[in-house]
């Protein structure tokens, strides 16, 4: 599984620097094509990591779903965030060349983070992207599988979500079984023990393995062994029997509400090397208290 979290953090960190590049730039009235191509290179430096070509990886099913999901722009997911921030740049040194003094300018930038929200509104679209990517990817899988695989293992983690318990560490057959094989065992074998279909099971309303984030993974199983040798015995035979899932994210609220005011006291702390105002410092405080209080929930 990748590692989400790694890749948000990564997102993180573009998303702020490119924050604090609009800012300075409305500040200081930068031309709007060298604050472009600022945005743009810092966009393709953060493209271009390790980090985040170890995300997409080399795996063709992640490639495909990383390229729908950003259109194949070459800016990946932070083509959002240089729109974005292109777009607020310009709207910002507008609103900041009307006021005269620096400290009104720096006020009224400010102002104008905290009410159109840029940073928010890229993170939650990188996040969506990041979503579809994850299931995309799962669901480019799976139906690749369904061409010539007929019985199917699910994984079992004890620490599986409660709707999920009932369908883990369980066999699943291809629902066009029927077409691929004339093995008379296989029907008697499905009808005997009631064998859900693969298809059913990764679709609503079950959405096993396909929910975002879902830790579940699958293996197909040959006919021999999908008849001849009990489910936990192919569990244990295929490491699939986990004490807990492996987590490519953090996913309880608290967690999840660490990790946002952590990030938003990073670009806090951006913008207020730019324009050292009480008014950032603050919510610099305000934000460290509430870090503090999500930590310890």
């Amino acid at each position: 599984m990748r590692n989400d979290r790694a890749m948000r953090s990564l997102m993180a960190r573009a998303n702020r620097d490119m924050l604090v590049l609009a800012y300075k730039g409305a500040i200081y009235d930068t031309n709007v094509k060298k604050l472009a191509k600022a945005l743009k290179d810092t966009a393709l430096k953060y493209v271009a990591s390790e980090l985040y070509s170890s995300y997409v990886g080399e795996d063709r099913y992640a490639v495909k779903a990383h390229r729908e999901a950003t259109d194949g722009s070459p800016l990946g997911l932070l083509a959002v965030a240089f729109a974005v921030y292109l777009s607020f740049f310009r709207y910002l040194r507008k609103v900041v060349l009307s006021h005269d003094t620096k400290e009104d300018k720096a006020k009224m930038a400010f102002l104008m983070v905290k009410r159109v929200k840029p940073y928010e509104l890229v993170r939650k679209e990188i996040s969506k992207k990041l979503i579809r990517i994850d299931t995309a990817e799962k669901k480019h899988r799976i139906d690749n599988a369904l061409q010539g695989g007929i019985f199917f293992l699910v994984s079992k983690h004890d620490d599986c979500a409660k709707d999920h318990l009932d369908y883990q560490g369980k066999l699943y057959v291809n629902a066009n079984w029927y077409n691929m094989t004339k093995d008379p065992r296989v029907a008697y074998f499905i009808m005997k023990n009631h064998i859900e279909t693969m298809q059913w099971v990764t679709g609503a309303p079950v959405y096993m393995i396909t929910r975002p984030y879902c830790r579940h993974y699958f293996r197909k199983i040959s006919v021999n062994e999908a008849l001849s040798t009990d489910k936990n015995i192919l569990l244990m035979k295929y490491h699939m029997n986990l004490d807990k899932g492996i987590r490519g994210t953090r996913q309880t609220l608290p967690h999840f509400m660490e990790d946002t005011y952590m990030e938003r006291l990073d670009y806090l702390e951006g913008l207020f090397k730019v324009t050292p105002t009480n008014d950032i410092a603050v919510d610099i405080e305000k934000t460290k208290f509430l870090m503090r209080k999500w930590a310890h929930k």
